[in-house]
């Protein structure tokens, strides 16, 4: 009952190569069509049903990380900021305010070291146990756009190992940053905040983008280009 007929069969395909297909917006255009990628992708998932068993494990590790993360940082932020409280509520006068702003800033960077672990948290364990699953998918995704599976290269677990620690390297490179950036007074904080959504929004791009451009050989200095061209 599930399974769908020629004509059903036909028209998906051409659906599907037809939002394939679509050609990439230039500017701000760009910008909104690469995040309206997900719903892109529900699009697929709805024209190809068989293809939601290469994605409900990742999802469902994905949540399970996301969870976890958050959990982590809040206990990790409220820790920090109540053992700040304690060791300035004894301060008297001047030093009451000094107090005061040690408090607020500490806050604020504790928030910062908080949110940089739980995504690199995210990042490293995302990447070492979805790869494999996120790879599936993007390999079965590419059969039905017509590449078949004989003329694409396997993805390892050495490949996924490899890639996940690059793009950690860099990844620590950016939140330190942004770190930096972030206790600059007044200007500081916001600079560092758009600076890193920046980064985490290009990253995941790139993510997305590295698993069909791999199963094609493509080395990962050419799949950096081709990412900024697109």
């Amino acid at each position: 009952m599930n399974s769908l007929t020629a004509v059903d069969q036909h028209n998906s395909i051409a659906r599907l190569q037809q939002l394939a297909d679509v050609p990439a917006a230039a500017g701000f255009r760009g910008f909104l069509q690469g995040m309206s990628a997900p719903w892109l992708g529900l699009k697929v998932m709805w024209l190809r049903p068989h293809l939601w068993k290469y994605a409900v494990v990742p999802t469902l590790i994905n949540m399970g990380i996301t969870v976890v993360a958050l959990l982590a940082m809040l206990v990790m932020a409220t820790g920090f900021v109540g053992l700040t409280h304690w060791w300035v509520s004894g301060w008297q006068g001047y030093w009451f305010w000094v107090g005061v702003g040690v408090e607020i800033l500490g806050a604020l960077l504790m928030v910062m070291v908080c949110i940089a672990a739980a995504v690199i948290t995210w990042r490293l364990l995302s990447g070492l146990l979805c790869g494999y699953f996120y790879g599936r998918l993007a390999s079965q995704m590419e059969i039905d756009l017509g590449l078949p599976a004989a003329e694409q290269r396997e993805l390892s677990l050495r490949y996924e190992f490899r890639d996940t620690a690059v793009d950690l390297f860099w990844l620590l490179i950016s939140l330190a940053v942004s770190l930096v950036v972030g206790l600059i007074p007044i200007i500081g904080p916001p600079v560092a905040l758009a600076y890193s959504l920046y980064y985490q929004v290009l990253s995941c791009g790139r993510d997305k983008l590295a698993f069909p451009l791999a199963l094609r050989a493509v080395r990962r200095a050419d799949r950096i280009v081709f990412c900024r061209e697109h």
